[in-house]
Parts: structure tokens; C-alpha cells; sequence
């Protein structure tokens, strides 16, 4: 994955949760979840109207800092 690839767009929940690995037991995208996980602020991300959105860096960031030490 390189640079470009985290810091493009991502727009709203389906996708969102797809990145958090949120799925449901069907291995589709779990809405409820990731809108939690939204609406608790857990995650960094921006709601533009009703449409969440951010990217990748910014959702895995807590995850990838862990790794560069």
C-alpha cells in the first residue's frame, strides 16, 4: 500500500467499516457498528452533511503506530 493509497478519500459507513474490518458474520460491512464506532468519535473522522468520511491514515493510525517502534 503505498502513500497515495492512505491518504485518499474514503466516503461514508460501508467503506469506513470495510477498512475497521467490521463485518458481519456474512463478511458484508456492519452499519451499526461502524456507525458507533463513528458517533463515539473511536475513530478520527469528519461527518460532512450526513456522509462520514476520512482515510485510511487517519483510521488505522492508532493501529499503525504500534508498528513503527
Amino acid at each position: 500500500m503505498t502513500d497515495n493509497d492512505l491518504d485518499a478519500p474514503v466516503y461514508g459507513v460501508e467503506s469506513i467499516a470495510r477498512i475497521l474490518n467490521l463485518l458481519d458474520e456474512n463478511g458484508a460491512p456492519d452499519s451499526r457498528r461502524a456507525y458507533y464506532v463513528l458517533e463515539k468519535r473511536y475513530v478520527d473522522a469528519n461527518k460532512i452533511g450526513r456522509v462520514w468520511t476520512s482515510t485510511r491514515r487517519r483510521l488505522l493510525a492508532p493501529h499503525l503506530k504500534h508498528l513503527r517502534t
